[in-house]
């Protein structure tokens, strides 16, 4: 059976429904429709995306490479007419969300259970550097029975 936009439509604001939670009707359309918008660029440019990262990497070494060149080769690597440099998926953005919540509130641990995107030793340099930038201190990462053992031991001692 072939679809038509209109199913298609009805189907991603059925999915929007089920996921707005506490927001107003009225205004979940601001997050989960541009959020679904992200979702599908980065499914059209996940074939190709270890190659920009791959020629981002390339690209640092080119101090005086200018911008239209830079971007020459990103559009090459992506094989489309966009890309994406970001090292963190679009599908971490919750993970993203929880990390930036944290910090703004100055909080001075974040505990998760998610050592995929956000406890994880490749991803926490990356995090402290973006909200460094920011002009924040990052909380600390870990895990809740990595802060319970830093606890233990403190009384221990």
């Amino acid at each position: 059976m072939k679809t038509n936009f209109s199913q298609t439509a009805a189907y991603i604001w059925s999915l929007a429904d089920l996921l707005r939670g506490d927001f107003k009707q009225s205004q979940y359309g601001r997050v989960i429709l541009p959020f679904t918008i992200l979702r599908r660029l980065e499914c059209v440019l996940e074939g190709n995306k270890p190659k920009v990262l791959a020629q981002v990497e390339k690209l640092k070494a080119m101090k005086n490479l200018e911008e239209d060149a830079r971007e020459k080769f990103l559009l090459k690597a992506a094989k489309q007419s966009f890309y994406n440099t970001s090292p963190i998926p679009v599908h971490a953005e919750a993970d993203a969300l929880h990390v930036a919540t944290a910090t703004v509130h100055a909080m001075d641990y974040l505990l998760t259970w998610n050592c995929r995107h956000i406890d994880n030793a490749a991803t926490k340099p990356i995090v402290r550097s973006i909200c460094a930038v920011a002009g924040y201190t990052c909380p600390e990462i870990c895990t809740p029975l990595e802060l319970l053992s830093e606890e233990i031991e403190d009384v221990q001692r």
